[in-house]
Formats: structure tokens, C-alpha cells, sequence
């Protein structure tokens, strides 16, 4: 091919529209549930009073829980993480990274273990473990990674907040651990509708997409 020639792809390939092959051997799949924590997503919490939340998050905190009981149901193992930002004797954020820099009122209060804003929110069940994470994934300097090797985790199937950011640095980053994500559309949000979007469609790169009526029709003939 010459130096700016033009490549001809076949006329039925479209950019961005495929996703890996949907596998679920559920002795081998967990469900992960990302930072479905009042902080985040509740309108009281230190992102809502800053104007900064889901729209509809009860919708949401629904449909988590109704994925949750499922997964449990079948057996899967449900791992949810909660970001924590620690603090100095006076309150002050110590070690939050860049993500408090670009939100300054974090430096003060938000993401603080043992705070309500910190505790995942009313109407979810109970997790089976918990992995507190400082940075949007949640395999960055945790034992996600360890915890999922001992129980022979092959799949992952993804819900939680955001899809763009914490959702999506954490499915990126089991991929390249070679874990399959399967990210439930419908389970995850933004705090936009365009930035969700496009990260869905991002994330076809990095695993199956489907929606959770979908994974439960799945459920039902496994």
C-alpha cells in the first residue's frame, strides 16, 4: 500500500459496533459492584449538594439490587468497591490524587471512611466483599486483583457508577489482567447521558455489552 492510500473496509464493518464474544461459565464469574456509594450518586451527598449527580439514581439503585439478587441467586460472588479519600487529624485530604485537585471542595469533607457519604447507599444487598480503592480503578494499589485469582474469577460482570470514569478505568484495567467484563448497560450511569454513551460504546472494545433483562435471560437458560 502506498504512503496516504486509502483503505477500503468491507461495507458491513462498523467502527465501534461489535463487542468480545458473551461467555458465562458462572462457576467462574463474579458480579462487581463500583462505588454505588452515597457520596456519589445520592442527592445529599458530597457530589449532589455540589450539583454533581445522577439523575434518577433511585431507578438505578433498583436495578443494581435487582442485579445483585440475581448474581446471588446463581451463586456469583458480589464484590462492591467504595472509594475513600483518607484525612489528616484536621479533616484535610491526604493522598487523593489529581481527582481532588480538580475538586477542591473534597480537600474538606467527602469519601471519608466511616462517613454516611462514604457507605453504600439504603436498598442494596448486602455485598459478599469490599475493596476500598484511592484512584478510579479499582485494581490500583488494592487486593481486587488477589481477591478475584482466589476465587477463580475468569468473567466480571460490571454495574456501578460512573461509566466513564471509575467503571470504565476499572474495566480497563481487568482487561488488560485478562479478565472477560460483561458491563450490564442499564446498571451503570453517568452524570451525563452523552458521556455514558460514549463510554458504552468505548467499552465494546474491552468486553460484551448487554443489558440486564438480557443477563437475566441468560441466567434463566444457564
Amino acid at each position: 500500500m502506498n504512503k496516504g492510500e486509502r483503505v477500503n473496509l468491507p461495507k458491513d464493518f462498523k467502527v465501534y459496533e461489535y463487542s468480545l464474544p458473551f461467555d458465562l461459565p458462572l462457576s467462574r464469574t463474579i458480579l462487581a459492584v463500583v462505588d454505588m456509594q452515597n457520596d456519589f450518586i445520592h442527592p445529599q451527598g458530597i457530589l449532589g449538594k455540589e450539583g454533581v449527580f445522577v439523575d434518577g439514581f433511585e431507578d438505578l439503585v433498583s436495578k443494581v439490587g435487582t442485579l445483585m439478587g440475581a448474581c446471588r441467586m446463581k451463586g456469583l460472588p458480589v464484590i462492591a468497591t467504595r472509594h475513600i479519600i483518607h484525612q489528616d487529624s484536621e479533616g484535610l485530604a491526604v493522598g487523593g490524587g489529581l481527582w481532588v485537585e480538580l475538586r477542591p471542595f473534597l480537600k474538606t469533607g467527602g469519601f471519608r471512611r466511616g462517613s454516611w457519604g462514604a457507605d453504600l447507599v439504603d436498598g442494596l444487598p448486602k455485598p459478599d466483599y469490599v475493596i476500598e480503592k484511592t484512584r478510579f480503578s479499582a485494581f490500583f494499589e488494592t487486593n481486587m486483583e488477589c481477591l478475584l485469582r482466589g476465587l477463580k474469577t475468569e468473567v466480571i460482570i460490571f454495574s456501578g457508577v460512573a461509566t466513564n470514569v471509575c467503571v470504565e478505568s476499572t474495566i480497563r484495567d481487568a482487561f488488560f489482567r485478562d479478565f472477560k467484563p460483561i458491563i450490564i448497560e442499564d446498571c451503570v450511569a453517568a452524570y451525563t447521558q452523552q458521556a455514558h454513551e460514549a463510554s458504552l460504546r468505548n467499552l465494546r472494545f474491552f468486553g460484551s455489552v448487554i443489558s440486564l433483562s438480557e443477563l437475566m435471560k441468560a441466567f434463566k437458560n444457564s
